[in-house]
């Protein structure tokens, strides 16, 4: 597995891996604050061609609506692309969430970046 390039921002990390796109949330929580540089970050990757995208979720506690409601928006876009988002959910909290907004429906969960990254391999 080798690491393409890496663009750090305060928050959020993205890795481009063999053509997937990783975004590391650095929050623990994820709100309304952060939804719009959330969303041009996915936006810059959808121009850029990335329909392949995992969201890793690892430090992150809490997200709200406007966070859910972009990832929903987004996925919409990637999927009439033939792409797909992923998420990395190792944690209770986030895995509540998922559940009660019925994301868990929508975006496959992982436990490990690994994991996910190997889904896109075998798809």
């Amino acid at each position: 597995m080798e690491i393409n390039s890496t663009i750090t921002q305060e928050d959020f990390t993205i890795d481009i891996i063999d053509g997937i796109s990783i975004i590391k949330l650095n929050l623990i929580k994820a709100t309304f604050t952060e939804a719009k540089a959330f969303k041009q970050v996915l936006d810059l990757l959808i121009t850029a061609n990335h329909h392949k995208i995992i969201l890793d979720f690892t430090d992150t506690r809490f997200i709200d609506s406007a966070i859910a409601n972009v990832m929903l928006n987004v996925i919409k876009e990637i999927r009439k692309m033939k792409g797909d988002i992923l998420t990395i959910t190792p944690n209770g909290s986030i895995n509540n969430i998922f559940i009660q907004t019925k994301l868990n429906k929508i975006f496959k969960q992982y436990n490990t970046t690994t994991q996910a990254i190997s889904e896109f391999a075998n798809a």
